[in-house]
């Protein structure tokens, strides 16, 4: 069960619920999932910065943040609280492409031009990264088994946010990686058949069976939180 809203406790939401936004392709499959449910569903007329979801993630407060390349909304059951560079300095920029809250409870923001912002303690604070993406955004945020930090971009190509160091899944290139999963507890890559995880500093293969039900699966299906 979801932790109850901050002002209206009555209130149920599942992150599933903006996936039939975010996730399009595959609604079909989120609306089976909720299919005990009552959907509601959120556009710009009803508050939301955008109509184009990029990322969606739930805080342990039971708000859920949601990413759009206009602003950076917050949602708490009933209204949205909208962010971007006009009312927030601290926000890097206005086109949020990843969202991701570690154990610790921050909340990483990363940006289409390759910069990060952190949401703790009520504040936003815009983060130093060295990282060399030939201006590639940040599309995936996640932490390794260490509680590390790292981003990627869209070309899977991985950086530790603390010091830039790069990190990427396999040799052979990375047009062939086609999902990422990441959680509180490890980053994992999968494509072609192949998958990965992020450990101590390195991508470490997984070696599945051929019989495992866990090869035949999406990359986004491995690890979770």
């Amino acid at each position: 069960m979801l932790p109850r809203w901050p002002v209206q406790p009555a209130v149920r939401l599942s992150i599933v619920i903006f996936a039939v936004l975010f996730l399009g392709r595959d609604s079909g499959f989120a609306l089976s999932m909720v299919s005990d449910y009552v959907i509601h569903v959120w556009r710009a007329e009803n508050g939301l910065p955008q109509n184009s979801v990029t990322s969606v993630v739930q805080t342990r407060d039971g708000y859920i943040w949601i990413g759009t390349y206009s602003a950076l909304a917050r949602f708490d059951g009933v209204r949205f609280t909208v962010y971007d560079t006009s009312n927030t300095h601290e926000l890097r920029s206005s086109r949020v492409t990843s969202l991701f809250e570690d154990k610790a409870g921050t909340l990483w923001i990363g940006h289409e031009d390759g910069g990060v912002t952190a949401y703790r303690n009520g504040r936003f604070e815009r983060v130093k990264f060295e990282g060399k993406w030939d201006d590639q955004g940040v599309f995936h945020i996640g932490a390794d088994d260490t509680g590390e930090i790292w981003l990627a971009n869209r070309a899977f190509l991985f950086a530790r946010l603390r010091d830039g160091r790069p990190c990427k899944p396999a040799a052979d290139g990375a047009r062939s990686w086609e999902n990422v999963s990441t959680s509180t507890n490890g980053i994992w890559v999968a494509g072609n058949g192949k998958a990965f995880t992020l450990h101590e500093g390195e991508m470490a293969p997984m070696h599945l069976s051929p019989e495992s039900q866990l090869s035949r699966l999406p990359g986004w299906f491995l690890g979770g939180q």
